[in-house]
């Protein structure tokens, strides 16, 4: 072979391999987006309500009809201190009868207490602690490709589904969810 001809070869395999490449991505996109717009139908609050037999001191079915956020949060996390005045913000500003604000946290309520005090914080969110039966219910709603991440955002319509979920400490996702509650 000369080196022209494996020139061209390799420009072949690369070009192949960019264009199978464009495929898969595209293919991984659209499944995606499926699973996505499905996650967006489901009726989370009733399916919880049902899973948990109506039993879950927090999401039950006293909180039909009502907006809630929902905010996965720990002691350990850094992006949640972060995030935690900009949320707080939106208690403050749209926090009533029908918007409800929640914070679940795993750890204990003696030691998210001590955190608070000491990195001079508060969260006011309705604070529920030691919940962890209730936070793996909630990650089971995640995408395939989503790994389990803190902070876990919810937001729940008032028709019981899932208007935003997603991971991490996103401000133009927050941007998205205040944008959303300014319409409510």
């Amino acid at each position: 072979m000369t080196q022209k001809s494996t020139i061209s070869f390799l420009l072949g395999v690369v070009a192949l391999l960019t264009l199978l490449l464009i495929l898969i991505t595209k293919s991984f996109n659209q499944a995606s987006d499926i699973e996505n717009e499905e996650r967006k139908e489901t009726k989370i609050l009733q399916e919880i309500i049902d899973k948990t037999e109506n039993k879950n001191s927090i999401l039950n079915e006293g909180l039909i009809g009502k907006t809630i956020i929902i905010n996965v949060w720990d002691t350990w996390c850094q992006p949640c201190w972060k995030e935690m005045p900009e949320l707080n913000q939106l208690v403050e500003k749209y926090a009533n009868d029908d918007i409800i604000f929640i914070a679940l946290s795993e750890s204990s309520q003696e030691k998210a207490e001590e955190a608070l005090k000491e990195k001079n914080q508060q969260f006011n969110y309705q604070l529920f602690y030691k919940q962890q039966e209730l936070i793996n219910l909630l990650y089971t709603y995640k995408l395939s490709h989503e790994i389990d991440a803190l902070p876990l955002h919810l937001v729940i319509n008032k028709e019981g589904k899932i208007e935003f979920y997603f991971m991490g400490y996103d401000q133009e996702k927050m941007l998205s969810v205040k944008n959303y509650l300014k319409e409510l």
